[in-house]
């Protein structure tokens, strides 16, 4: 993200730090008045840099849910298709492209077996997918 200004850096970082804050504690934080950051906002999300904001969730609610990670390799052509796809599925946090033997890898979340069993069935749906791995992550043994 080389391509942004330091305040853009610090408006993202904040952001991160938390997502629901007012304009206004963001203007106060970064030192710029309330238009500054809202016309900082609104560039960033133009140019597709900020896609939404989210929540974060108490490691204590997250420990109560199920995580994978899927590898999967992709026809020819087929991985913008792939991605569009994997969107859509709300369990599917995060999704990166790779190098070697796998094309995606995927980050699962589920509530139970049950949602994950459905998940890996929809993502073997999906058109293009030609091959996948998938790996419960189980005890988090670091930071």
């Amino acid at each position: 993200m080389s391509h942004l200004t330091s305040a853009e850096n610090q408006l993202l970082t904040a952001l991160r730090k938390n997502a629901r804050a007012t304009v206004s504690s963001l203007a106060t934080q970064l030192g710029v008045t309330r238009a500054t950051i809202t016309h900082m906002m609104a560039r960033l999300e133009s140019r597709g840099i900020i896609l939404g904001y989210t929540v974060r969730v108490s490691d204590e609610e997250i420990n109560k849910s199920m995580r994978a990670v899927a590898m999967l390799e992709v026809d020819n052509h087929a991985t913008r298709y792939a991605v569009q796809q994997l969107r859509l599925m709300p369990e599917v946090e995060e999704i990166h492209t790779t190098n070697g033997v796998w094309d995606l890898v995927a980050h699962i979340r589920c509530s139970s077996l049950s949602d994950f069993d459905a998940v890996l069935q929809k993502i073997a749906a999906v058109k293009g997918i030609s091959n996948s791995q998938t790996s419960i992550l189980l005890t988090q043994v670091g930071p």
